[in-house]
């Protein structure tokens, strides 16, 4: 009789599960399809969006770094694409937010609301090559709000297998003053989902010193349909000695880590499960090397698991 009661319990839970599934793709799906009908209703072109997906998602990084130990923390997520409305523009909607999951309740619902970020941007495409638009945030910092603004202009060329793209971007903070940044990419696609990309940025901020530089070699290959891996090997450097940020600088003192110059590599593989496709792992180990530390070298490893609510890419689109 115990046996009996403990397969229909699996059943049953099994069963809620299916069902949960069926409704969760079903729901996915319509949202995807949502705006894709109401793009071809209005007859609009698609712009390309960074991303083109609907998606709703909470993920679970634990960390470890042997310099700054063990972290943890549960990033949240939603993305909506609106439909495009004017001619060759585009709308979309998102909220970022992080809490520690070894708080209560009630402080991981007090995290989650202080540290969130709400996006909203507007995408327009002048030409076939070219896109331009805003990014406009409302975030927390010292339990106040602040505002950013990110407009940007992106150049963008594909001959398969290549593609280039440069692309400036301004930004102004209400905690922070101004900045920019301009960004290199070149990618050698394999397919559709497979590529060798090499990537650099050059970003000002004003309430740094000196000019942020990266440079790194990405290399992304799905094993399968639910697999893939990545590895990364790259550089981050600043011309300046020492802190970079204003407030780490009192007089002739430093406060805080020293130059955080270095060069780092990291793998990450990647797998949905086969039962539920709504789970996801990650895996990714990393390791560090800083120019003017005492002890340069750092590594580490972190473990994601991520819980996809709802996720659907648009139909019409055929960026990465």
């Amino acid at each position: 009789m115990l046996i009996i009661l403990v397969l229909s319990g699996c059943t049953a839970t099994r069963r809620m599960l299916d069902d949960w599934e069926d409704r969760r793709e079903t729901l996915s799906r319509g949202l995807a399809d949502f705006v894709d009908a109401t793009d071809r209703a209005f007859g609009e072109p698609r712009v390309r969006d960074a991303e083109e997906i609907v998606q709703v998602r909470v993920d679970l990084n634990p960390l470890y770094y042997s310099q700054s130990e063990f972290d943890i923390s549960v990033p949240v997520r939603v993305r909506i694409p609106l439909p495009a409305l004017e001619r060759r523009a585009r709308f979309f909607f998102q909220i970022d937010s992080a809490a520690d999951p070894r708080s209560s309740l009630p402080e991981a619902r007090e995290q989650l609301e202080e540290s969130r970020t709400v996006t909203s941007g507007f995408l327009f495409a002048p030409g076939e090559r070219f896109r331009t638009g805003s990014k406009v945030d409302l975030y927390w910092r010292d339990d106040s709000p602040q505002l950013g603004l990110r407009p940007f202009v992106r150049w963008e060329l594909r001959r398969d297998p290549l593609r280039y793209y440069v692309q400036q971007q301004f930004f102004w903070r209400t905690d922070d003053q101004l900045g920019a940044k301009v960004s290199f990419q070149t990618d050698r696609l394999f397919c559709k989902e497979s590529y060798l990309r090499f990537g650099s940025s050059i970003e000002y901020q004003e309430v740094k010193f000196g000019l942020d530089f990266w440079t790194a070699l990405i290399y992304r290959r799905p094993i399968n349909q639910t697999m893939a891996i990545s590895a990364e090997l790259g550089t981050s450097f600043n011309p300046h000695r020492g802190p970079t940020r204003r407030d780490d600088v009192v007089g002739d003192h430093y406060i805080g880590d020293l130059d955080d110059d270095r060069i780092y590599a990291r793998f990450q593989f990647v797998t949905k499960s086969r039962i539920r496709p709504w789970l996801e792992y990650a895996i990714e180990p990393g390791v560090d090397y800083y120019f003017h530390h005492r002890e340069p070298w750092d590594y580490g490893i972190m473990f994601s698991t991520r819980i996809i609510l709802f996720e659907a890419f648009l139909r019409e689109s055929d960026s990465l």
